[in-house]
């Protein structure tokens, strides 16, 4: 995958294949998942909520790549996935003591060159026409 400037006005920069992705195939996943309640969350840090009060954060050292994937609610070909560690399958829910994480799962084959896009669930209407 590369980094760079995203094809959508005013998103900054994104996430591109640099390979053919076929559907189904699991094309980026948390290195390090680590499971916070809305309380401990900052404003500033990046994850994904995996229930109203819960917040998966990717706790690597380094910035993880898939933070630069941006949000398309009509053209989305990724999806995020809650899976156990532990299974290695997808979960629909996080319980107490699961340790789970999350990748990003090819919805459609996937071009060299294409953006990486998933629908981020915004509630916001300022999103919607992206």
């Amino acid at each position: 995958m590369s980094v760079r400037p995203s094809e959508i006005p005013g998103a900054g920069r994104g996430l591109f294949a640099d390979r053919r992705w076929p559907r189904g195939a699991t094309i980026i996943a948390m290195v390090q998942p680590d499971v916070r309640t809305d309380n401990d969350v900052p404003v500033e840090d990046c994850g994904l909520w995996i229930s109203p009060t819960k917040f998966l954060h990717d706790a690597s050292p380094a910035e993880p790549t898939w933070y630069l994937m941006n949000h398309s609610a009509l053209r989305p070909n990724v999806r995020p996935e809650l899976y156990s560690l532990k299974s290695n399958r997808r979960v629909t829910a996080h319980r107490p003591g699961m340790a789970v994480a999350i990748r990003f799962v090819a919805l459609r084959p996937i071009d060299p060159g294409e953006e990486l896009l998933y629908n981020y669930n915004e509630p916001d209407p300022a999103w919607a026409p992206v």
